[in-house]
């Protein structure tokens, strides 16, 4: 697992890394496919020529599998459990941790890969991640208690390590979709009536097992996992 971790993260950092204005993910792609054509232009051994044609090849399978899977893998762990000394934050009470999926705001959602985000749940009910997409501008994913369709442990890929991370499974009622006005919500009071739409699936990994168990006790609560 330590290796496929360290590769979704080279691949996912490749990406966003560039020389020249261009990304070190083209670079890496491109540079075996010049190989390639000088070899066919100077004539080089025929299996070297076609060597390099294949690496590029596989190169961009290889970034176009990985882009597909959100740069992560999610292992589930059912041997994880559930301490019980750890209780749920009290209402308002904000939890730190990153998250890894869709968010939204009203006009558009976007996809974050461990990004910094807040926990919270607020009287009424819902549970309520806020994160940063870039500083001073955040994403949200609002989740009703009874949309959650299950809380799994296990282990997200994307780093030097292994984390350990939840994967929330939920009904989606936020988003673009389900946007109302006026053009900003009352997190303290209860969403307006509507049907919940297709299934979707966040992550969240944290610096503290206090923080997860925390987390995990309170989507459990009321949900209709």
């Amino acid at each position: 697992m330590q290796i496929l971790s360290r590769l979704y993260a080279f691949l996912y950092w490749s990406q966003k890394r560039g020389v020249l204005g261009i990304s070190l993910r083209t670079w890496l792609i491109l540079l075996p496919l010049a190989l390639f054509v000088a070899g066919f232009w100077l004539r080089w051994p025929a299996p070297l020529t076609v060597l390099w044609l294949i690496l590029a090849i596989l190169l961009w399978l290889v970034y176009l599998l990985a882009r597909r899977a959100g740069f992560k893998r999610f292992v589930s762990n059912p041997d994880m459990s559930l301490d019980e000394e750890f209780a749920a934050p009290v209402p308002e009470q904000h939890v730190p941790l990153r998250a890894t999926g869709v968010f939204s705001v009203k006009e558009h959602e976007d996809y974050v890969l461990e990004h910094p985000a807040e926990y919270w749940r607020v009287p009424m009910g819902q549970h309520i991640f806020m994160v940063q997409q870039q500083p001073g501008r955040f994403l949200y994913q609002i989740v009703e208690p009874q949309h959650i369709q299950a809380v799994e442990p296990g282990y997200l890929l994307c780093g030097r390590e292994p984390q350990k991370a939840l994967a929330l499974h939920f009904l989606v009622s936020w988003g673009p979709e389900f946007a109302h006005e006026p053009s900003y919500y009352h997190f303290d009071e209860a969403l307006p009536d509507q049907k919940a739409g297709e299934e979707r699936t966040i992550y969240v990994t944290f610096d503290h097992d206090a923080d997860r168990f925390a987390v995990w006790r309170s989507l459990l609560q009321n949900s209709g996992a």
